[in-house]
């Protein structure tokens, strides 16, 4: 059973919400960023090895597969409107979608949850 997870979540809550996905993360679970939770990219990433580091922690995102991380292209445009930030989203392998893209994704997988 594959889940997408959707992540909408303020730099403040980010380091919860990640501890929160590892609990229920699974092999071949996919994560989409959704608004300006794009910009905390790297913070996502070092939350994610800060928890799989934690010899506290039971859960372990590692199985988080790089190639099943996505952002709305909508989401993106936003963000480049109001920031000036370069996120380096090809560097990162992260992929765009678009509207129907996410539509196709999300019937891609069994259910959708959004943190």
């Amino acid at each position: 059973m594959t889940t997408l997870f959707q992540l909408y979540s303020p730099i403040d809550s980010l380091k919860a919400n990640i501890r929160q996905l590892a609990s229920l993360w699974h092999t071949g679970d996919k994560l989409l960023l959704l608004a300006d939770s794009i910009a905390y990219i790297d913070w996502l990433y070092a939350y994610v090895d800060e928890h799989n580091f934690d010899a506290d922690s039971d859960e372990n995102l590692s199985k988080l597969d790089m190639n099943q991380l996505y952002v709305l292209a909508e989401d993106l445009k936003l963000l480049a409107e109001t920031s000036i930030i370069n996120l380096n989203l090809a560097d990162k392998k992260v992929q765009v979608l678009s509207q129907e893209d996410w539509v196709k994704l999300t019937l891609d997988v069994d259910k959708v949850v959004t943190l």
